[in-house]
């Protein structure tokens, strides 16, 4: 899907040449990059492209959650999706009220669904930017020398080494931030420990489409309002 020369009609036909293809069995996997390319495009193009009819199943990655998915004129399609998201802001399941009542306050908008504003890049970006914000808190934090209080300067070396810190924490969107930088643990990779995971579907939603969690059927359980 990210070659210049991607060919739509191609692709379906080789879907439908796999000896074992079963409409009611076949599920499409999708995993556009970070739109470096047209991956993400190309795989929306697809999903249209697939029949009204269509009884395939279609799964893919947090890059394919966008607007323009759920603005598809092949609405029948929408209802086989389902996606990983890495940070989903309306999961109860891993809920910050501040976060989400303060970026609809902000970000609100009368003619967009809510959850194509607050989205997993926009939450990733925030968390990103709280872990840096605590980090740069702690590292400027004045140390206590015999009887004087001195500054501390923030340098890029003192803040990785905040992040290293194994008790280093931050409260992100949807859960508290942390990495994987202890001694003693299996991951020392420096990615985020226990990030959260959510599998969301698409549901009608007033005159819209809305991603919520696959454990809800209805937008409202969720906190979302539909117009």
């Amino acid at each position: 899907m990210s070659t210049p020369d991607f060919n739509l009609q191609k692709s379906l036909e080789q879907i439908r040449k796999e000896p074992e293809y079963d409409p009611e069995k076949t599920v499409i996997f999708l995993v556009p990059d970070a739109e470096i390319t047209k991956a993400t495009q190309n795989s929306i193009k697809l999903i249209e492209a697939l029949p009204s009819n269509n009884q395939i199943s279609v799964a893919g990655l947090w890059s394919s959650y966008k607007d323009e998915l759920l603005n598809l004129n092949n609405k029948t399609v929408l209802s086989n999706i389902i996606l990983s998201s890495f940070i989903y802001p309306f999961d109860p399941n891993y809920n910050n009220i501040n976060f989400k009542n303060n970026a609809q306050h902000l970000w609100q908008e009368d003619n967009h669904p809510i959850t194509t504003i607050i989205t997993p890049r926009t939450a990733s970006a925030y968390d990103a930017t709280r872990a840096f914000i605590e980090a740069i808190e702690q590292q400027s934090q004045p140390r206590r020398f015999l009887f004087f209080d001195i500054p501390q300067r923030v340098t890029r070396k003192g803040i990785q080494k905040t992040f290293a810190n194994p008790n280093f924490q931050a409260q992100g969107s949807t859960a508290t931030i942390q990495f994987n930088t202890d001694e003693n643990s299996d991951r020392k990779n420096g990615d985020r420990r226990n990030p959260p995971i959510s599998l969301i579907h698409i549901v009608p939603c007033g005159d819209y489409h809305e991603f919520i969690p696959i454990e809800f059927d209805d937008p409202k359980d969720v906190g979302l309002q539909c117009p």
